[in-house]
């Protein structure tokens, strides 16, 4: 039998490098995490049928905070994109992105990062930025709402695994780290400003934005990958 040890670091490997040689690991990262993470378990000889009740039992609060956002989400878009859309009208771009990443960072630990990335697909498309302007705002959205998900277990999975692995309660997270990240998501929503003092410009594309629901998964799918992504990392978590 191979040293666990050896066998983990080896599996590591293989999550880090993978998605980066493979698209269709990229493509299909929460059950390519899941497969790695029982087999984590197995070379670990921890796979018993208490790990395999956890797995079920712990990703359900996010599971539902998918569904329950998700639906919300599907049924107010349009109301949401023509909002934006008058709001940038009337004050110009810059509020409403400076907005968008605040708000949907320090939601995005009770609405998960998951729906607050696709409300915020919403908001900059409304924007009609340049492109390098949009990708710029982008960036930093998505780092104000991957640090605003970790206050809380529902925000993302790898808060789930947190507490499961600590044993604490809902807010736990918030009360460890909540003094940095808050202050965090409010510089990036300062840097967002910023881009607006460095190109006062922010030219608005001339061709009229197009709404993306469509191409996304909908809620049912979003809800299967919130449930097996935290099964395979807290998995591999547990047995390394």
């Amino acid at each position: 039998m191979p040293d666990p040890v050896i066998a983990n670091l080896i599996i590591l490997l293989i999550v880090l490098i993978g998605p980066l040689l493979d698209r269709r690991i990229e493509d299909n990262l929460e059950s390519f995490l899941f497969v790695m993470g029982v087999l984590s378990a197995l070379a670990s000889g921890v796979f018993t049928v208490r790990l395999v009740r956890e797995s079920l039992s712990h990703p359900i609060p996010i599971t539902i905070a998918v569904l329950v956002f998700g639906f919300i989400f599907s049924r107010t878009r349009q109301r949401l994109f023509v909002a934006m859309q008058l709001l940038v009208a009337r004050t110009g771009p810059a509020l409403p992105a400076v907005l968008a990443t605040v708000l949907l960072g320090l939601a995005s630990s009770i609405i998960t990062a998951i729906i607050a990335s696709l409300v915020f697909v919403e908001v900059i498309a409304a924007m009609r930025l340049s492109r390098e302007d949009e990708i710029r705002v982008t960036v930093l959205a998505c780092f104000a709402i991957g640090l605003g998900a970790a206050l809380t277990p529902i925000g993302e999975p790898l808060s789930t695994i947190a507490i499961t692995r600590l044993r604490q309660d809902f807010w736990f997270l918030f009360r460890l780290l909540g003094a940095l990240i808050i202050p965090g998501v409010l510089v990036l929503g300062g840097a967002v400003w910023g881009l607006r003092r460095a190109n006062a410009g922010w030219w608005h594309r001339r061709k009229p934005p197009k709404m993306y629901w469509g191409a996304r998964p909908g809620c049912i799918s979003l809800c299967s990958r919130c449930f097996f992504l935290p099964r395979g990392s807290g998995r591999l978590s547990s047995a390394t």
